[in-house]
């Protein structure tokens, strides 16, 4: 009896130690579970979809479609200077007025000169013309009469000569006048009144510069697969090539703000740096733009097509290249190794590595696997959440 006893208490001990030793397992996990924090909540966006022309940068300057040199054509001293240094000229404005008083009396003695041939010419004509009725008669001999002839032609090319000195003589004395050969925005006066200039087709005196100002060219350089894209472009029945929009931005421009047609491709290229010259042609109407500046050009080389774009904030960098963080469907953070392109409107290229339909992440804070829980926002700031595809 004492014995049954005894295995009733101890049966009895091993359920209360086996009900206290379950307590002490179940309380842990649940404390440890009632302390795990919540997924955090991170700033997730829509990528952008726009349709855009696959293009190319490159690095331009802008060039004056017209610059002139202006140098004297005749010797002399400057008179006057007829224009203000760095402003705006006509075509035809008097710029330099040289000192014309020798070349007046150069033209006042080449048209004497032609003169006196005139009177001479016509002498000899009468003589002729006397010769032409005596020969008949036999009162001149014929050898006489072709001396009369020889000297009536004589006459006549003196005249030919002095009237030719005649239109050089006005031809020197109109060079006292140096004037604009175009309108734009002339240089400095490189010689003042009073200087001696020498004049010349070959050495003439350098007086200043005019370039033109509207419109300018754009002028940068593209790479052979480019140059075979803008060359393989539709042409015109002229053979022209149809027109290309180029863009353009300054130095410290944002963006690409300004439109230029693409006017002109090398016809070669050159085989020591493999790029070849294009040219496009830039309204210039506001005076923005003057020759010497430097910018950047984006040239399209194909048809719009929907292309992906993300904030450059949601891009990363490791020793494999740049990467974005996507939330996948059950809020686990992913990491993507993506090919990037240039910037639109403030929003980076995305060529590959993500689809159209995925979520990024415009936090640094996470890191991939972690479960998150997002929290939808705008790609770019003061866009509304429904500007997913823009035009």
């Amino acid at each position: 009896m004492k014995k049954k006893r005894l295995l009733c208490g101890i049966a009895a001990a091993s359920v209360l130690l086996g009900g206290v030793a379950l307590m002490s397992r179940t309380e842990p996990a649940k404390a440890a579970h009632a302390s795990q924090p919540p997924a955090p909540e991170v700033p997730v966006a829509d990528v952008i979809v726009r349709k855009l022309a696959p293009s190319i940068e490159s690095t331009a300057h802008i060039a004056a479609v017209q610059n002139v040199e202006v140098r004297a054509r005749v010797s002399g001293f400057v008179q006057s200077v007829g224009f203000e240094e760095g402003g705006l000229v006509r075509a035809g404005q008097l710029l330099f007025q040289l000192d014309a008083r020798p070349f007046r009396a150069s033209f006042a003695r080449a048209r004497a000169e032609l003169a006196k041939a005139a009177q001479q010419h016509e002498l000899a004509n009468l003589k002729l013309a006397r010769g032409d009725k005596l020969v008949p008669g036999g009162v001149i001999s014929a050898s006489a009469h072709d001396v009369l002839m020889a000297e009536a032609g004589q006459a006549g090319a003196a005249v030919a000569a002095a009237r030719a000195y005649v239109q050089s003589a006005e031809l020197e004395l109109s060079y006292t006048r140096v004037v604009s050969p175009i309108a734009g925005r002339i240089g400095d006066a490189l010689v003042k009144a009073g200087n001696l200039v020498s004049g010349g087709t070959d050495h003439g005196s350098l007086l200043t510069t005019v370039v033109s100002v509207d419109p300018v060219h754009v002028q940068f350089d593209v790479d052979e697969p480019t140059y075979r894209l803008l060359s393989q472009q539709q042409r015109l029945p002229e053979g022209k090539r149809a027109a290309t929009t180029v863009s353009l931005a300054l130095a410290d421009e944002q963006g690409f703000p300004h439109a230029a047609e693409l006017d002109y491709l090398a016809n070669t290229l050159d085989i020591s740096t493999g790029t070849a010259r294009a040219r496009a042609l830039l309204d210039n109407d506001a005076g923005l733009f003057a020759p010497g500046l430097f910018g950047r050009v984006r040239v399209p080389t194909g048809a719009p097509a929907d292309t992906t774009l993300v904030s450059d904030k949601a891009i990363h960098t490791d020793q494999q290249g740049r990467y974005l963080l996507i939330v996948s469907a059950q809020g686990v953070i992913e990491q993507r190794h993506v090919e990037t392109g240039h910037t639109v409107d403030g929003l980076r290229v995305v060529k590959s590595g993500i689809s159209q339909n995925e979520q990024v992440v415009l936090s640094s804070m996470v890191r991939p696997g972690m479960r998150v829980k997002p929290r939808l926002v705008a790609m770019m700031s003061g866009a509304s959440l429904a500007d997913r595809r823009m035009p």
